[in-house]
């Protein structure tokens, strides 16, 4: 059993206005929360219907501080929109699914106005913004191999995009190969994830790229500083699971694990700077990493 003490809410999430649904979250480097609501129930469309759904919905973006809900704008839909917010402010909407040369990230001004768009592929996967406003981009495996021809940087699994629209780096490692993006998170202008099919734990920064092997499989969020990192979900049962783990010099070592709430509540699991968050219902957590080990020491 864990040490670590009740994880408790640092604050309940403001309910959806009349008429709008919860879809997603995402976490800001200044660790705000983006609210995203549709105001069609997408959860409710049968997955077959889905696509048609996107077409005639709208989206509601904000920030929520753990006290106030800010930054409102509404929008005309995206096909599954992943959403994050530049340094400056902007607004960045990415469609997951596209055609491969339709140009499928938009960035809008505080107003709703669009300031510009540009294309990063199919097949998107989980995205984060940097501070140096990079955009690094995960792909599914509908991205990495939906390029028979392999020059897309979607064929890499994860690549970066500058406010140029140009893309400026792209995985490339002698020994492993992305299949599939499952975990992406940043802390600073470091970037870490947790990809399909061998699952390390993978580092991106000026120094270039390091990996961990790791015997977790299938974690969907990745928080981490420079000697540890959370891990959070998996395949089920272990959904809920959250995993602390030690970086020594080839492998990540597992230090302790816990779960949260219960077996079959669905979690969404966010990690940013060394902070692992959760959405359970209306209910905002966190772990923090530097928390979590001062429990077992």
């Amino acid at each position: 059993m864990s040490k670590l003490a009740e994880v408790k809410p640092i604050s309940c999430l403001p309910a959806p206005p009349p008429g709008w649904h919860d879809y997603d979250y995402e976490v800001l480097d200044d660790g705000r929360l983006v609210l995203v609501r549709v105001n069609i129930d997408v959860a409710s469309v049968s997955p077959h219907d889905r696509a048609r759904v996107w077409p005639k919905a709208r989206l509601r973006l904000s920030c929520f501080d753990g006290v106030t809900e800010s930054d409102v704008l509404e929008l005309a839909a995206v096909p599954w929109p992943k959403v994050d917010k530049l340094p400056d402010g902007r607004w960045l909407v990415v469609a997951s699914r596209c055609a491969w040369n339709q140009r499928n990230v938009s960035i809008f001004n505080p107003d709703g106005s669009r300031a510009e768009n540009f294309a990063v592929g199919d097949g998107v996967g989980p995205i984060v913004c940097l501070p140096d406003g990079r955009l690094w981009v995960g792909y599914i495996d509908q991205g990495v191999f939906g390029d028979p021809r392999r020059e897309h940087p979607a064929s890499s699994g994860l690549a970066a995009f500058d406010i140029n629209k140009a893309c400026v780096g792209r995985f490339a490692h002698q020994e492993y190969a992305i299949c599939d993006c499952y975990a992406l998170g940043a802390t600073g202008t470091v970037v870490w994830a947790c990809t399909y099919a061998d699952f390390p734990i993978i580092r991106i920064d000026g120094d270039g790229i390091r990996l961990w092997d790791n015997g977790i499989d299938g974690a969907f969020a990745i928080a981490a500083n420079d000697t540890h990192v959370i891990l959070a979900g998996g395949y089920h049962p272990d959904a809920n699971k959250l995993v602390l783990l030690r970086l020594e010099e080839k492998s990540a070592v597992l230090v302790d694990e816990v779960r949260l709430g219960a077996e079959d509540e669905k979690i969404n699991w966010l990690g940013r700077n060394g902070i692992m968050h959760a959405i359970a219902g209306r209910e905002w957590l966190q772990v923090r990493i530097d928390d979590w080990l001062e429990t077992v020491w």
